[in-house]
């Protein structure tokens, strides 16, 4: 599944050509991203939902035209609001500011183990793909792939996981 989940309103492409259509070239996006670890590191939300909805809405921005889109990291408003306001200004009066790539340091917080393995292994390419320095190598497995407690998972988590391994 290439789009956003239903609460948010489907395909990225589904939206987009209405809002250009009434916009114009006026049409920008801002595409705010965050670590998901520290998503759900301050979530209270099931995990794998939270994962999941992540790495589908970075997967549908990333279908969006790049020149209407700025994403801003924040990480980076955290550090510096003032270069990142002044940034996002200029992009947003037409400005021809690059920040597509952004840098990330290594995550150091405080989930635990299996659980950042969970989250690396919904959103690892993704993850990589904006930047941010998975702990593994390669793509994780998560437990059902291992075939432990499936007893335990939700039907959304089943069907998460199943489309997961659909992909690999």
């Amino acid at each position: 599944s290439s789009g956003i989940n239903a609460e948010y309103g489907g395909e990225s492409g589904e939206h987009h050509e209405a809002l250009s259509q009434h916009f114009g070239s006026r049409l920008k996006y801002l595409h705010l991203v965050r670590d998901p670890r520290e998503l759900c590191e301050s979530s209270t939300s099931d995990l794998f939902g939270v994962a999941d909805s992540w790495a589908q809405l970075q997967r549908s921005a990333a279908n969006l035209p790049s020149a209407d889109v700025y994403t801003l990291d924040y990480a980076a408003v955290l550090e510096d609001k003032d270069t990142e306001v002044e940034q996002l200004e200029e992009f947003l009066g037409g400005g021809s500011v690059n920040k597509s790539s952004t840098k990330h340091d290594p995550w150091t917080g405080d989930l635990t183990e299996d659980k950042v393995q969970t989250v690396e292994a919904l959103c690892y390419k993704e993850m990589k793909s904006l930047g941010f320095k998975p702990k593994s190598k390669k793509r994780p497995k998560l437990e059902k792939e291992g075939e432990k407690e499936e007893a335990d998972l939700t039907e959304k988590q089943r069907a998460i996981l199943d489309n997961l391994t659909s992909d690999t």
